[in-house]
């Protein structure tokens, strides 16, 4: 936690916004086209299969999946606190978790999702905090 916050200060995340210069940038900007174009290139230049042991992929459409994890499901954690507003709606509805994705990629399969283990509230973000409280 140390390193954590020791680095959140030297780059002025809890600087008053008006001397943050970040904070400055539009939305207009942040959400350009040319950001979001070398994102997905970035994205795909990282995908890397180091192995596909027993031809399991591509996944079968009857499998049985188990998605186990407290993350998830939840798609403010794919975003960080890093991001520009990525919905025009100012919502997370553009977004897909994990577990969406999985869902949506093989929908004749039987997925089942367990949270797994819950975070004290001390280390997670508010955002996902609230999340689980109105469950």
């Amino acid at each position: 936690m140390q390193r954590l916050y020791t680095q959140l200060f030297e780059v002025g995340i809890f600087d008053p916004n008006f001397i943050q210069p970040y904070t400055q940038i539009p939305p207009s900007v942040v959400d350009s086209q040319n950001h979001s174009d070398l994102a997905l290139q970035a994205a795909r230049e990282s995908i890397v299969l180091l192995k596909n042991e027993g031809n399991i992929l591509p996944l079968s459409k009857s499998l049985r999946i188990a998605v186990i994890g407290p993350n998830a499901d939840i798609r403010e954690t794919l975003l960080s606190n890093y991001h520009g507003q990525r919905c025009k709606d100012g919502s997370y509805d553009c977004v897909m978790s994990p577990l969406e994705g999985i869902r949506t990629k093989v929908p004749y399969s039987s997925v089942t999702y367990a949270r797994g283990i819950f975070y004290p509230p001390c280390l997670i973000h508010l955002q996902i905090l609230r999340k689980f409280i109105h469950q």
